[in-house]
């Protein structure tokens, strides 16, 4: 197996990235179909070999769990995941990005494994995606994995791709639920490539 190329993106390489990237995201004219063009312009931009969006399901105040709305990868994801975890319980009180660069087996790299979705993947990014509510109160509405199958994959220029993406597709799911999109988008494999 090859080696993926570290490539440092410069500021103005950054935003015309995320240039192209907007009409794509803002053109899809719904909720669901923004979540998918989500999906696979996180894979495209960073080239990682999985990207996913789980939805955040509150079956009760205490219980919540994840449903997966949009993959892209060749093998089969979880359709659900627990919400118990440390990694979940981690984004839902503090909404931020987590990272993480590898997979040893020391104990401290243990911290976050949840974040890889396959056996197969060695580095990833799980990114909050946070709505508001018409009151002003801001929610974690789902989280969006992307994972790659090298240790140290996500450097700095792919770290600031996710997050700027990401912010521009909740401004985008933002504008969805307060107009006349479900709250809760239907549980859905997704396309699979």
């Amino acid at each position: 197996m090859t080696e993926k190329t570290e490539s440092i993106l410069s500021h103005d390489e950054i935003l015309k990235t995320l240039t192209e990237a907007k009409p794509l995201l803002f053109d899809k004219g719904c909720h669901e179909n923004s979540l998918a063009a989500l999906v696979e312009k996180a894979i495209e931009i960073t080239h990682s070999d999985l990207a996913a969006y789980y939805q955040i399901n509150r079956i009760s105040v205490r219980k919540t769990n994840l449903c997966l709305i949009y993959k892209k990868f060749r093998r089969p994801l979880p359709e659900i995941l627990p919400g118990e975890g440390e990694l979940v319980s981690f984004i839902l009180d503090c909404r931020e990005t987590v990272l993480k660069l590898s997979s040893n087996e020391d104990s401290d790299e243990k911290l976050f494994s949840e974040i890889l979705l396959h056996p197969s993947m060695k580095s990833g990014v799980a990114i909050p995606i946070i709505s508001e509510t018409a009151e002003g109160v801001s929610y974690v509405t789902g989280i969006l994995y992307v994972n790659s199958k090298t240790n140290n994959f996500y450097n700095r220029s792919r770290f600031l791709l996710l997050e700027n993406l990401s912010k521009l597709a909740m401004g985008f799911i933002k504008r969805c639920d307060n107009e006349d999109s479900p709250k809760n988008v239907p549980l859905k494999e997704g396309v699979v490539v």
